[in-house]
């Protein structure tokens, strides 16, 4: 369809992805500055195909233009909503629905769009159908929910001095016996927890009501953080300042607690933020803090491998080709700290730690968007599950993220393998050894597994939907190739 004016009534049709581009076109061209207009049911499938046009030709016009958006986006394209969420003029609501089609209104036009397989565009200049569309959208704007992402705040104050800012609010301090023995005597309002079972969160929800607190504050690692979530209101907001940085938990909007011996994962509110004290994470032990922060690292590259499975297993749907790309798009915050460890890690120093709680945060912020911990976790964690409570010799106690770095490194190499694109693994082996993650099979023996334990754990979880399970045997076939020798060396282009 050539080019029409859209002087009377009229209902036009537009084929194809270059359609839905000169559809979009009329649509801008025809609002008036500072003017609005609303879309919903926004689908994943429209940002995969047009986000490049919708950024630069829709919303660059839009925000010069001083036209306010409304918009509602279905719960699997959240991570699109993110980037709008920081637009000019813009509002995003989300709802957890799938579909092929979105509609929008602009004054009199009402604008259908389907890209599905045969991608389509109707636009209708009708300003009774627009008026009926539009009372539709209010009612679905208000069963939205919105997406509070908590912000990363990285302060020299030590923990006594953060904590003195919120006197007024009453807090309480949930925290675990390490942090307990250091503030203890400060004459603050504390609950020591020692494990993640409910009952702590009883506990601390008595607490509460008994003593009027206003702000509960988190200080600790994932126990504390998750018990202080888990007990979060709308009106009883949480500050969550972590104190070691081992895991991607310490900005999520999830707490796992053992409820009667069963770990199930609880959604709670968003933290309201979360406080890094440098002065109080670099105060530690230096062995510990690289003792953490190399569980941090391993358990923020797993995210690599769970990447690996949830692209393996759309791919089976469609399939196309798994590649490299695919496992990016999903994870780019991943990539970015793969890319910062081999440009700049430099032995876990003040800025590596620094980048490394950002990156951590990153990471948790995804959950909140996607409302899912599938990218959090795949085979890799599987496998170090079962090593940890089968087979790790006793008395060994390595922590979980260096223990699930194993299974990352095997899902990479094996991903090369079968991909034939080894750049991936090339550059892993190059972050494990600039980290200190595991290698060799020496490295494998002081968390107390050996080549033997590896076999038994994948052939363990071989009847698993995941990369690494449908490739059991060579994954078990692969592992001298990983861990008796270097392996390939990554370098700079």
């Amino acid at each position: 369809m050539g080019r029409i004016a859209l002087k009377e009534k009229g209902i036009y049709r537009f084929s194809g992805i270059s359609g839905i581009k000169q559809l979009y076109n009329h649509v801008i061209n025809s609002w008036r500055p500072k003017d609005a207009y609303c879309i919903v049911s926004a689908p994943l499938e429209s940002f995969k195909k047009l986000e490049s046009f919708f950024i630069k030709s829709v919303h660059a016009k839009r925000i010069k233009d001083r036209v306010t958006l409304k918009m509602i986006i279905n719960g699997n394209a959240q991570q699109y909503g993110l980037v709008r969420k920081t637009m000019p003029f813009t509002q995003v609501k989300f709802l957890d629905v799938e579909t092929p089609a979105e509609y929008g209104v602009l004054n009199d036009l009402l604008f259908i769009v389907n890209y599905g397989k045969k991608p389509y565009g109707i636009l209708i200049k009708d300003a009774s159908l627009a008026d009926t569309f539009n009372e539709y959208f209010k009612i679905l704007w208000h069963q939205g929910r919105k997406i509070d992402i908590p912000p990363l705040i990285k302060t020299s104050l030590s923990v006594k001095e953060i904590v003195h800012k919120y006197l007024a609010k009453n807090p309480l301090i949930v925290t675990d016996p390490y942090n307990y023995d250091q503030i203890k005597k400060s004459g603050y309002s504390i609950i020591c927890i020692q494990n993640n079972n409910y009952s702590n969160v009883v506990r601390i929800q008595n607490k509460i009501k008994k003593d009027n607190h206003k702000i509960i504050i988190g200080l600790g690692g994932c126990t504390a953080l998750d018990a202080a979530r888990a007990c979060s209101k709308e009106n009883l907001p949480c500050i969550l300042i972590p104190t070691i940085l081992s895991t991607v938990c310490i900005s999520v909007n999830k707490s796992v607690l053992n409820v009667g011996g069963e770990v199930k994962t609880f959604n709670t509110e968003s933290p309201q933020k979360i406080i890094l004290s440098v002065p109080t994470i670099m105060s530690t032990k230096r062995t510990e803090i690289i003792r953490w922060a190399q569980a941090g690292f391993g358990d923020l590259f797993s995210k690599v491998g769970a990447s690996i499975d949830v692209v393996y297993r759309e791919l089976e749907k469609s399939k196309d080709v798994l590649s490299l790309e695919k496992v990016r798009r999903n994870i780019p915050e991943v990539f970015d700290a793969i890319e910062y460890v081999i440009e700049y890690f430099n032995g876990y120093n003040k800025r590596d730690i620094e980048a490394l709680a950002v990156f951590l945060h990153e990471a948790s912020v995804s959950i909140i968007i996607r409302d899912t911990f599938e990218l959090s976790g795949g085979a890799e964690h599987n496998l170090a599950y079962v090593l940890e409570k089968k087979y790790i010799k006793p008395g060994i106690k390595p922590e979980h993220g260096t223990i699930v770095s194993v299974g990352t490194l095997i899902e990479t190499k094996l991903f090369g393998e079968v991909t034939g694109d080894k750049s991936l693994y090339n550059k892993m082996r190059v972050i494990y050894e600039k980290t200190g993650l595991p290698t060799t099979y020496e490295s494998l023996a002081k968390l107390g597994v050996n080549k033997e334990n590896l076999v038994k754990g994948i052939r363990d979880i071989s009847k698993l939907n995941a990369f690494m399970s449908m490739h059991a045997k060579q994954a078990i076939d692969l592992l001298d190739d990983i861990f008796q020798n270097n392996g390939a060396k990554y370098e700079k282009k």
